[in-house]
């Protein structure tokens, strides 16, 4: 059966690990994400939240301009 076939070559093990290891390195980034979530809740300006939350939107926005929005490597293999 064609479809069969297609299923068997999909799901090999090399894909499998493949997709354990993007599962694996997405929740290190978002325990990375967190991390300087709550550094910058603390010590970023924590009594004027406002402020703070402006801030780092002009400070990422600023960082994205500097790196010319190319971020289309990180995709590449």
């Amino acid at each position: 059966m064609f479809w069969k076939h297609e299923v068997e070559k999909r799901f090999t093990r090399k894909s499998l690990l493949n997709d354990l290891r993007i599962l694996i390195i997405s929740i290190a980034v978002i325990m990375i994400w967190r991390w300087v979530w709550n550094l910058l809740d603390h010590y970023f300006l924590p009594d004027f939240w406002v402020l703070s939350s402006v801030l780092s939107i002009v400070i990422g926005v600023i960082i994205l301009i500097l790196n010319n929005n190319n971020l289309e490597k990180l995709g590449d293999e």
